[in-house]
């Protein structure tokens, strides 16, 4: 089985590879170069090279720099939750948005923001994303049906969706913009200092992974064939889980609830040929990157003077994916 999941790797290309690192790095570049103020290559170059043009440097360097790269890195955070969480659960509707790790999380950094302080976003919205996802491995045990999980899930992030509203309601905080952007996500934000912890959950994330390929394979099987098979599938479950949480948290605690991405980019990645966890991992999180730095350069670009969530345009993406995945799965039943 080892060997069949390995020969099916394959299907995936050098040149696949290739075009997509090469896509991703040329919408980074855009994204630098277009918005209010056009930029062509050399003007980005000196604005970079040389830091006393005031007007250039301030745009390049503390504004459009670390956005697109905070957008590169929460788009392949997001994507690689997506992967393991639909290995994890054995199904391909499962995001961190419809297992609670997002929506728990997007909660507990606006709390954090209104009544406590905005400095303890980041450790209050690792705690809730921990314990959600520790919730959905109990509720996972109730052994609901696919779409039952699903549908649970949906229901969940829709009441939570609500609790942001209330809290959306409020006046600005104290970092200096509302609640509202919790609820469809925005790099307005992003600064340097944004990366800092976005890069520790993605090296977190991803050193928790290192070497489950196989595991998240076998656990795609469903939990018998996984243990059949050698695989301590509660154990790992949490580990997994635990991963994902450590992916997303510092994305939304930074940004805010940006959804469809880690639902949506898995099922590009298999499309494109990624079949074994390794794989996809890789893919998805080039295309996650991507996507998001593509997305968050339309919106700047297309609403000219205005801030639009970013998360606006993916659920324009990847509500239409969730739709056309559940009613499939409800015709199979």
């Amino acid at each position: 089985m080892r060997s069949l999941m390995n020969s099916r790797a394959r299907s995936i290309t050098a040149r696949t590879w290739w075009l997509l690192a090469g896509l991703l790095a040329f919408s980074m570049v855009a994204g630098i170069c277009v918005g209010a103020q056009g930029l062509t290559l050399s003007e980005v170059w000196s604005a970079i090279a040389d830091s006393r043009d005031s007007v250039a440097s301030a745009i390049v360097v503390d504004i459009r720099i670390p956005r697109v790269l905070c957008a590169a890195v929460v788009g392949a955070s997001l994507a690689i939750a997506g992967v393991v969480l639909q290995a994890t659960y054995a199904n391909a509707l499962v995001d961190a948005g419809l297992v609670g790790i997002s929506s728990s999380a997007g909660i507990a950094a606006a709390l954090a923001s209104v009544s406590i302080s905005a400095d303890s976003r980041l450790l209050l919205a690792l705690s809730a994303a921990v314990a959600a996802a520790l919730l959905a491995i109990s509720l996972s045990r109730i052994r609901l049906s696919g779409l039952a999980f699903v549908l649970l899930g949906v229901a969940v992030g829709s009441a939570a969706t609500a609790v942001l509203g209330v809290l959306a309601s409020m006046p600005a905080t104290a970092m200096g913009r509302s609640v509202a952007s919790w609820v469809f996500g925005s790099f307005a934000m992003a600064d340097w200092r944004s990366l800092t912890p976005l890069a520790l959950g993605l090296l977190g994330g991803t050193a928790l992974l290192m070497r489950q390929g196989w595991g998240l394979d076998a656990a795609t099987l469903g939990t018998r064939q996984a243990q059949s098979l050698g695989v301590d599938i509660r154990r790992q479950r949490t580990r997994w889980s635990v991963a994902a949480a450590l992916l997303v948290a510092p994305a939304v605690a930074g940004f805010g609830v940006i959804g469809f991405v880690g639902l949506v980019v898995p099922h590009i990645a298999r499309l494109m040929g990624a079949r074994t966890a390794s794989r996809q991992i890789v893919a998805s999180a080039l295309i996650g990157s991507l996507l998001t730095v593509v997305a968050d350069t339309a919106v700047r670009v297309a609403f000219h003077g205005i801030e639009v969530p970013v998360g606006f345009l993916l659920a324009f993406i990847g509500a239409p994916v969730l739709i056309r995945n559940l009613m499939g799965r409800a015709h199979a039943l």
